[in-house]
């Protein structure tokens, strides 16, 4: 195997290493004594470390794929393992031990999901964990939770998710395919337990139609119409979930980011709503201006709340007023009130859609930049050039939504919305 003298590893250095003459080879870091960059004939990359156990003998650890593990991360891998060899220890006789800790302790199905769900605690969104947890605890471990780690087969698998496809849940059958992958890659990455993955190409298993349900004006009139009245709705529906929902129309963003609005993300003064990264689905703070239609559900919703106040949630949860009410309470909300109303297949996103469709068409005529800004969707705003444009087109967004609120009441034959029945100056007392 062909083996280089010692180089300056930087990223572009690595990206344009080739195997020489056909044969594996190496190349090793000025900067960390003993790091490995080893590049194989089929252009695979991986870092290890060359050191010397104990007893004299040369020793290569293995630290991970690249670009996987970054140059940096393989890098703080590297000095960490070279810092207990010299304090006497010996990290590949570590990590087959920990390795065989794991294939005990970690036997079968039941405890795999169990470390799954103690390590994605620490940095899953809290909805997504919640969702993962539902869907192991559902689908896996009723199924597979007493087996053992390698007696799954990908033909187990298969039979799971069909069946799941068979009920009707063709989305959930991907995900369950998909998390299974998770939980064989965290007993790899994690639990150092060397295993197949059972579930690996079956992720999309059942092509998912794109939903492009919309609403018209019909069913906008008829929704808002008990949105407005919720006492008099024709199926149970609580004040603060159809002042949500409300909410989730008028300014087009996603049911959980509307049902989990915090205080201190309001600025009634500058009337914009600054969505957090941590809660935003595409990881990035959200501005979004407020119409005054906006402000008055706020306004309505903080009314209602009253003296349940605790977390200073907008939208509390009547079980614990310290949390957000649930984003699966107005689903279902919605669901029941549209099969009374006899409106099929429409959901709180929908919603969403329908505001975008009319915002793009000849009814307001907004550019579809625009709309994408207000919905916050990363993949069309974003990019190398979103990278460097850190333009919020605030003005923009706010005469958009403006226009919608404008267009949704004279669709619904609305007043101008809730009477503002908090001031502002009352709520800074």
């Amino acid at each position: 195997m062909p083996r280089r003298s010692a180089q300056d590893f930087t990223e572009g250095f690595l990206r344009s290493r080739v195997a020489l003459d056909g044969a594996m080879t190496s190349f090793f870091d000025r900067l960390t004594p003993g790091l490995e960059f080893r590049v194989h004939p089929t252009g695979a990359k991986a870092f290890a470390l060359r050191y010397r156990d104990p007893a004299g003998r040369s020793i290569r650890l293995k630290l991970g794929d690249y670009p996987a593990l970054s140059l940096k991360g393989a890098r703080i891998k590297a000095l960490t393992a070279r810092n207990a060899v010299v304090q006497g220890g010996d990290p590949q006789n570590e990590r087959r031990r920990r390795r065989a800790e794991a294939k005990v302790q970690f036997a079968n199905i039941d405890a795999l999901i169990d470390s799954y769900l103690e390590h994605a605690a620490g940095h899953l969104r809290a909805s997504t964990w919640t969702l993962n947890r539902q869907r192991l605890n559902s689908h896996v471990r009723g199924e597979f939770g007493s087996w053992r780690l390698d007696n799954l087969t990908r033909a187990d698998v298969r039979k799971l998710i069909n069946a799941i496809a068979a009920r009707g849940h063709a989305r959930t059958a991907n995900a369950v395919a998909q998390l299974i992958g998770v939980l064989y890659r965290h007993a790899r990455e994690q639990l150092d337990i060397r295993i197949e993955n059972p579930a690996q190409g079956l992720q999309r298993s059942f092509v998912l139609p794109s939903r492009d349900r919309t609403l018209n004006d019909a069913e906008l009139r008829s929704l808002w119409g008990a949105f407005e009245k919720p006492a008099e709705a024709p199926s149970a529906l609580s004040a603060g979930v159809a002042l949500a929902l409300q909410l989730c129309l008028v300014t087009l963003q996603r049911g959980g980011e509307v049902s989990g609005i915090h205080e201190r993300e309001l600025d009634f003064d500058q009337r914009v709503w600054i969505i957090p990264a941590a809660r935003s689905k595409n990881g990035r703070e959200h501005l979004v201006p407020l119409s005054g239609l906006a402000v008055d559900l706020i306004m309505g919703a903080l009314k209602v709340r009253g003296e349940r106040k605790r977390a200073d949630f907008v939208f509390p949860s009547p079980v614990d007023p310290a949390r957000a009410i649930r984003r699966s309470a107005v689903s279902r909300a919605m669901s029941r009130l549209c099969a009374v109303l006899e409106i099929e297949d429409a959901s709180p996103h929908d919603l969403r859609r329908t505001g975008a469709t009319n915002l793009t068409s000849e009814r307001i005529g907004v550019p579809r930049f625009i709309v994408s800004h207000v919905l916050g969707h990363v993949s069309e705003t974003g990019g190398i050039t979103g990278v460097y444009d850190r333009n919020s087109y605030v003005a923009e967004k706010r005469k958009a939504l403006e226009a919608w609120s404008v267009l949704l009441c004279s669709i619904c034959a609305a007043k101008s919305g809730p009477a503002r029945v908090i001031e502002l100056e009352q709520r800074r007392a």
